[in-house]
């Protein structure tokens, strides 16, 4: 087994004789199979011929996983190499796929922890793995559209999601104090997500809500119960 990432994967096969010698350049032919890991898009496998009796094979994966090659010598009916495994890793995350979501990236209440989802995903729409999700990702509240002039409001610092979320997903939890409209501004390797920045409208702080009150025995005493709100995460 080894292990790639998303570019062109080749390998060389040597067509020799019983004493090692080269076949003449072009006078055999190979054929790759490339089993898929599930839901892979379709690869194009091919052998083509080299010099002094070396073939290339190659092919180039889309989706991240497991691909099992086989090579096959149709003339003999042997196969050259079978099911050889390769690892291929997602690329490097790209803004242009990741997907930002979750209660919090539409705003909220004021002092009120909210929550951003990020799904971080490599330009083929992999998802890129916990222990690196976060790689590249720089999270910034605004207190104007125009972000690139206008220094943040507050950054703050995301965070891989929980294990057993879904893959490739990083968390974003900030807390503003103040009512006002901010802007969030999601970025990826320095290029905003899709959609950035995104409008926050933080709304005051609602006032307690009065739940009973109770007179005590004593006639002395009043005691008032208020209902306050929980904050959304």
């Amino acid at each position: 087994m080894c292990s790639s990432d998303l570019k062109l994967f080749r390998f060389d096969v040597e067509a020799r004789d019983a004493f090692g010698n080269f076949h003449e350049a072009g006078d055999q032919v190979f054929e790759l199979k490339v089993a898929l890991p599930p839901g892979a898009v379709p690869v194009e496998p091919a052998v083509t011929p080299q010099t002094k009796g070396t073939y290339a094979a190659t092919f180039e994966p889309v989706t991240a996983g497991k691909y099992k090659l086989t090579v096959s010598h149709p003339a003999s009916g042997l196969d050259v190499l079978q099911d050889f495994e390769v690892t291929v890793a997602p690329a490097d995350s790209s803004a242009g796929k990741t997907v930002v979501g979750g209660p919090g990236v539409t705003g909220g209440v004021a002092a009120e922890r909210r929550v951003v989802t990020i799904d971080v995903r490599d330009a083929n729409g992999n998802p890129i793995p916990r222990d690196n999700v976060t790689d590249g990702v720089v999270v910034e509240i605004h207190s104007n559209k125009d972000i690139p002039r206008d220094g943040a409001y507050a950054v703050v610092t995301p965070e891989p999601a929980p294990e057993g979320s879904p893959p490739g997903r990083a968390l974003a939890v900030y807390e503003v104090q103040f009512p006002n409209v901010y802007y969030l501004a999601v970025r990826v390797r320095k290029a905003l997500v899709p959609g950035a920045p995104f409008r926050l409208d933080i709304t005051p702080t609602p006032a307690p809500v009065l739940k009973g009150a109770t007179l005590d025995a004593s006639l002395l005493r009043v005691d008032v119960v208020f209902e306050i709100g929980r904050a959304h995460v």
